[in-house]
């Protein structure tokens, strides 16, 4: 994923925390906020601790980047958007993993509205 796609600072991850939109399903929960660009997205990943150790979760992040990566159209146009995977989702394949993040941001483009 391109540098300038990725939500970075720890000061937008709380701001679309506290004042941004949430979404969820038993495998995801996607937080998104207006972020004031007109036709640029941002995507962030947090992975709670409580998911494996660091190796597992960072494995799951390369993951979910890859997915991002290839789906990135179905971001929200001038949204930060924020991916939080639930442990449910550790022994998924990858095309169940792509199909299950692709439905909550689905969800997340309809509630946008």
């Amino acid at each position: 994923m391109e540098k300038n796609k990725r939500l970075r600072d720890n000061k937008d991850f709380q701001k679309v925390y506290k004042k941004g939109r949430r979404i969820w399903d038993d495998k995801f929960t996607v937080y998104f906020l207006k972020n004031g660009l007109k036709d640029e997205s941002k995507v962030g990943f947090t992975v709670n601790k409580k998911i494996g150790n660091a190796v597992i979760r960072n494995y799951l992040k390369r993951r979910l980047k890859e997915i991002i990566r290839h789906h990135f159209q179905l971001i929200p146009k001038g949204y930060n958007v924020i991916i939080v995977p639930k442990k449910k989702i550790l022994g998924f394949s990858f095309k169940k993993l792509e199909k299950s993040l692709l439905y909550i941001l689905s969800i997340s483009e309809k509630g946008k509205r």
